[in-house]
């Protein structure tokens, strides 16, 4: 399977390194806030350690 990634109307495989480094940090950082946001839902709702580790597929 091939999977083709798009910036805005730029192929990611024709950025720059730097460009490509640059949206990575971006959806890295976008990432961790959506898993903390719902880990911290989750602590909200009375969720068990286990389910949480389990979500963060620790366990």
């Amino acid at each position: 399977m091939k999977v083709r990634l798009w910036v805005g109307d730029t192929l990611w495989e024709d950025l720059t390194e730097e460009q490509q480094a640059e949206w990575s940090r971006k959806a890295g950082e976008i990432y961790g806030d959506i898993v903390l946001d719902r880990v911290v839902e989750m602590m909200n709702q009375g969720k068990s350690k286990a389910e949480i580790m389990s979500y963060l597929g620790l366990i």
